[in-house]
């Protein structure tokens, strides 16, 4: 029993020893397998695998399991990486997203600006007078379409009694590329592109605008009048047609290009002065010829001086003209002075022969003054001269003293300041300011920015002498002519008279005269 119980503590420790050795040979398994796992993680993250790497001990499999959880850390940060990549570039899209919305958001507010229709200032710009209000301008050539404006234009009839409503007009004309004056010669294309606006209208400002009218002088540049439809406070419909039917009764004039031009009327460049009531005008029948057939007082009526001097205040002139050019109603003409007209409480007298088409307007517009301008011959009137036997060396002595006039205003303010009076009326606000400078001391062959004007000026009447065959004449001058009312003058005689602009004086010419239609 003893040897027994021997034998058992022996056989323990022999298993304690072997139990001992077989944890110390199972730790360096570990730790062999440890640097074989490593190596096997390396070549994983190398993208490359070698199977003798790799140790089947089953003590590797915990280490394996752990490895693959490093392996899982890798991918799911790899992922997260990707993740945050692609909050980055939805981060970047919602920023090119806010920024492309910041610019439509300025595109629409700066497109709503344009095409909202804010009230317009009617007040005319520093300088122009009553006369002159703003509007919006198209210009069209064979390719393209400019919006200009607005800009101060000659007011008119029809603008004046839509004042509030002068944002849906539109003033256009027809120009070439070089916005000069269109060509007559126009090719087929170029025809159909301007008959397509004037039958479809223009859009512009937001609105489509429709033919309207023209002046018989806007005619000459290839402008007309369109307008927008529009609504009164009132609830009235405004368009086109309505406006024509307002103008006046045209129905009755058979001929178009007769019916346009009476339509012109009512867009004459115009003053507007004073209403007349219809008790306070005289008809008074016109004189004619014997026979009958020639018409003496064509278009020439009277206007009191009473009258003529409240008109006068109201287009601020310094002094009374003697004669008017004026639009009243259906009628337009010349009105002069009369002094006998007051006698009998009337303001105007008009004729037969100044009415032109019905109409129930009652405001007194001028389109012009008598006053003086220079005079100049034409190519059409240098021919007719010649072929009465006027020699030509006639003209061309004349033309020779205007190019040395021309000259000699670059030189010397004697010459310079004449020149300026005489064209003022035509220049005003320029020749003023100029005439202002001179007055001052300044002089046209020192002063640069004087000097450059007064070469402006010698070019454009040099290119009118060059063009049209424009040559002053010195002793002539570009008046008003109106009919003798009281039979004083006999046959082949004429009463002139004219403020001169350089001797300040009135001057009654005296001996013989020529006359000639201008034009």
């Amino acid at each position: 029993e003893e040897q027994v119980a021997r034998n058992d503590e022996d056989n323990n420790e022999d298993r304690k020893d072997r139990y001992k050795g077989k944890e110390k040979k199972s730790s360096s398994s570990l730790s062999s397998s440890s640097s074989s796992s490593s190596s096997f993680t390396s070549s994983r993250n190398k993208r490359s695998y070698n199977d003798d790497d790799h140790d089947d001990d089953a003590s590797d499999y915990p280490q394996n399991i752990d490895n693959d959880d490093d392996n899982n850390n890798d991918i799911r940060d790899h992922y997260h990486d990707k993740d945050n990549d692609n909050d980055n570039d939805r981060n970047n899209d919602d920023d090119i997203y806010l920024l492309l919305n910041d610019i439509q958001q300025r595109r629409k507010a700066l497109l709503d600006a344009v095409l909202k229709v804010k009230p317009m200032t009617t007040r005319p710009p520093r300088g122009l007078g009553d006369d002159f209000i703003r509007v919006r301008k198209v210009l069209i050539t064979p390719t393209r379409l400019y919006i200009i404006g607005p800009e101060p234009d000659k007011a008119n009839r029809v603008l004046r009694e839509y004042l509030p409503f002068l944002s849906y007009f539109l003033r256009v004309q027809f120009v070439d590329e070089n916005m000069q004056q269109m060509k007559e010669y126009l090719s087929l294309d170029v025809s159909d592109r301007i008959i397509s606006f004037m039958q479809k209208g223009i859009t512009a400002f937001g609105r489509k605008h429709d033919f309207l009218a023209y002046g018989t002088s806007q005619l000459k540049e290839h402008s007309c009048w369109f307008v927008a439809p529009f609504e009164k406070p009132n609830g009235d419909k405004i368009n086109a047609q309505s406006i024509r039917d307002w103008m006046g009764a045209f129905n009755d004039i058979d001929i178009p290009a007769k019916a346009a031009a009476r339509m012109g009327q009512c867009f004459s460049g115009t003053v507007g002065t004073l209403r007349v009531p219809q008790d306070e005008i005289a008809n008074i029948p016109d004189i004619k010829s014997d026979d009958g057939v020639y018409v003496f007082s064509d278009g020439i009526g009277k206007i009191s001086e009473e009258f003529a001097l409240q008109v006068s205040k109201k287009m601020r002139k310094r002094e009374v003209p003697t004669a008017f050019q004026i639009r009243f109603g259906g009628m337009k003409g010349m009105v002069a002075v009369d002094p006998e007209l007051g006698l009998f409480n009337m303001k105007i007298a008009l004729r037969p022969s100044m009415d032109k088409f019905p109409c129930d307007h009652r405001m007194l517009e001028v389109c012009d003054v008598s006053h003086y301008s220079p005079c100049y011959l034409n190519r059409q009137i240098i021919t007719i001269l010649s072929t009465l036997g006027i020699k030509d060396q006639v003209f061309i002595d004349m033309q020779a003293d205007m190019i040395e006039g021309l000259d000699n205003t670059l030189l010397d303010n004697d010459a310079a300041f004449p020149y300026l009076l005489m064209h003022r009326q035509i220049h005003q606000d320029l020749y003023e300011a100029l005439l202002n400078a001179l007055n001052s001391g300044f002089d046209v062959s020192d002063e640069p920015f004087i000097s450059s004007i007064m070469f402006a000026i010698r070019q454009r009447h040099l290119k009118d002498l060059t063009k049209k065959s424009r040559v002053l004449v010195r002793q002539g001058a570009l008046l008003t002519g109106i009919i003798d009312e009281s039979g004083f003058l006999a046959e082949d005689e004429v009463q002139v008279q004219y403020n001169d602009p350089v001797r300040k004086e009135r001057v009654f010419v005296e001996g013989r005269v020529l006359v000639m239609k201008m034009p």
